[in-house]
């Protein structure tokens, strides 16, 4: 006998829809009145208390909660205990292998046609672009979507092409696409805003990424430090996310040097802390990550040294490790080596984070590792030329294209003083090659930045006399 999926109950829209603006089990009551007791439970705190065993209980007990009648009275509450089970709390932990093995226990009990085998499939690829693997994303977009559409509902259906944008987006970041990233992000959170989505947040969330990590710290600040953003966040009660938002701020000011605002983003998230260290424990790691930073960029150098080390204990003690939390500490205390004129000591500490960050997928990190490394060609007392050919072999694996650009102004820097004229051009093409990953506003504010900037215009004069308005990519090619 052929076994039967459960079919939907009546109510799966508006259960569905109702997720899909809050994701919070908490808020889902005020987002659609009524429905709770259409689903089955005689009052909110009977739902919510069902909800959280689904996102805190063991990952061996799920399907005896899903399955119980008094726990999930409706197939609708059902459906809602799966996402948010699959969801769980601190996601982040979770990778997409270990996500598509929980699906598989619970996916015989969901209706065939329900939003919870789209959902899965977008936790599965933001999952895959977190741990490094962003490249297979679009592929198993491709070969999977099709049998995880939700056909039923118009709003859904928007919902559902939100996050596949908003995934296309954040996995075009891990890859180096900006322009890409930029396109699809925007197109999510216009979809997502529009019906009042939740991943509106998510979506501006990566934007605010995406332009941090290109340089555009300003842009980046509007969106961290929106009013309209954290006051709804107060009024969710969603501390975590409120509390991201503020060391995400702390972080763009720090790159920005821009210390007041820095200070000021990471007193408001130390506040949050005791009401978010129970489920996002990372955030503590970081909290101690940027108060270091922010004391070394001060030239509190001893108090900056303990607090990065705090960092590194914490995230090396957590279960499991958060090794992105890890690989951001080492390359803090290899700046900090830098800070404090260890140049041996630097050198050692970032050559083997580069090593340990490819091992272990912290792709983002090994990129940041590798700028690092090209800061010593500038410095007053540079390594050898057969160090800088060994440098200039691996800078291709730094993935984000505004970090790509610094790292090969810095080499260049070196070029003009020391190597040949030849080295020189291969190096401006590399440059000039980045074109096409990058915004072109962006684009001409990081090159003015870090190579008009830095030379004098007679010398970008020789350069654009030597190859003139050749094509980078071809150019590259030949060499």
């Amino acid at each position: 006998m052929t076994y039967q999926h459960p079919a939907a109950d009546r109510h799966q829209q508006a259960a569905w829809i109702a997720f899909a603006r809050t994701e919070s089990y908490e808020q889902i009551s005020a987002a659609v009145p009524g429905l709770i007791e259409k689903i089955g439970y005689e009052n909110s705190e009977q739902f919510h208390k069902a909800m959280a065993l689904c996102v805190d209980s063991p990952l061996d007990e799920i399907l005896g909660i899903l399955l119980d009648p008094e726990l999930a009275p409706s197939i609708s509450a059902r459906e809602l205990g799966a996402a948010f089970f699959i969801r769980r709390i601190d996601f982040e932990g979770i990778t997409a292998r270990e996500t598509g093995a929980l699906y598989r226990v619970i996916a015989p009990y969901i209706p065939v046609q329900s939003p919870l085998h789209g959902y899965t499939l977008f936790h599965e690829c933001n999952r895959l672009s977190k741990h490094g693997m962003a490249k297979m994303v679009p592929e198993l977009i491709e070969s999977r979507i099709d049998s995880c559409r939700y056909h039923e509902s118009g709003v859904l259906s928007i919902w559902q092409e939100a996050l596949v944008q908003f995934l296309l987006g954040s996995a075009a970041i891990s890859i180096g696409d900006f322009k890409t990233a930029h396109r699809e992000l925007t197109g999510a959170y216009k979809k997502a805003a529009g019906l009042d989505f939740s991943c509106a947040t998510a979506a501006e969330y990566r934007l605010a990424q995406l332009y941090r990590e290109s340089g555009q710290f300003i842009n980046a600040l509007e969106i961290w430090r929106s009013n309209n953003l954290r006051s709804q966040m107060k009024i969710q009660k969603d501390w975590g996310r409120l509390a991201a938002f503020h060391l995400n701020a702390a972080q763009c000011a720090l790159d920005g040097k821009m210390t007041d605002v820095a200070g000021a983003e990471l007193e408001a998230s130390r506040a949050l802390m005791p009401m978010v260290d129970r489920h996002f424990p990372r955030l503590q790691g970081y909290q101690y990550l940027r108060d270091g930073e922010l004391a070394t960029l001060e030239e509190r150098y001893d108090e900056g040294e303990e607090l990065l080390k705090q960092a590194l204990d914490f995230f090396r003690d957590l279960d499991p490790p958060c090794y992105d939390g890890l690989m951001e500490t080492k390359i803090a205390l290899g700046s900090y080596a830098l800070y404090q004129n260890d140049l041996r000591m630097a050198w050692a500490i970032i050559r083997s984070l580069i090593e340990e960050a490819g091992e272990r997928d912290c792709l983002p990190m090994r990129s940041r590792a590798l700028l690092l490394q090209t800061w010593f060609f500038i410095s007053s007392d540079p390594p050898t030329r057969a160090s800088f050919d060994n440098v200039l072999e691996r800078v291709h694996m730094i993935q984000n294209p505004a970090l790509l650009m610094h790292a090969l102004g810095n080499l260049l820097s070196y070029a003009v003083k020391h190597l040949e004229e030849s080295d020189q051009v291969h190096l401006l093409h590399r440059v000039r090659s980045l074109r096409t990953m990058l915004e072109e506003s962006c684009y001409e504010k990081l090159y003015q930045h870090h190579v008009a900037d830095r030379f004098a215009p007679a010398m970008e004069e020789r350069f654009d006399r030597l190859f003139g308005e050749q094509d980078p990519e071809t150019t590259m090619e030949t060499h």
